[in-house]
């Protein structure tokens, strides 16, 4: 399997993740198929040397469009007092993370 030169997603995707194992050279491609091209568009290899390892790190790269956006309407929609504290902090440190917003 050649590996892609990206190994991170900017922006947003409504793309449903997937995952291609190769066995061979002991790693997980993790990324979606363009619907209308049928281009596969990769997120991450995961290389793995414990293969349940290397799925739970796969799976939660590719939730991790998913993950954002509900985190995103957490902090959006409940009450201010509801996400104040130590939990809402991590979230919006969580969000400025996976976005970029606050990095150099």
């Amino acid at each position: 399997m050649k590996k892609p030169n990206t190994t991170h997603t900017p922006g947003r995707t409504r793309q449903q993740w997937e995952l291609w194992p190769d066995y061979t050279n002991k790693e997980i491609c993790v990324g979606a198929v363009q619907p209308h091209s049928n281009l596969v568009c990769a997120a991450a290899v995961v290389p793995y040397t414990d293969k349940e390892e290397g799925f739970a790190v796969a799976r939660l790269i590719a939730a991790a469009p998913e993950l954002l956006e509900a985190l995103e309407d957490i902090l959006t929609f409940l009450p201010p007092e509801w996400v104040a504290g130590p939990a809402g902090d991590r979230g919006r440190a969580a969000i400025a993370k996976a976005t970029g917003k606050g990095q150099p």
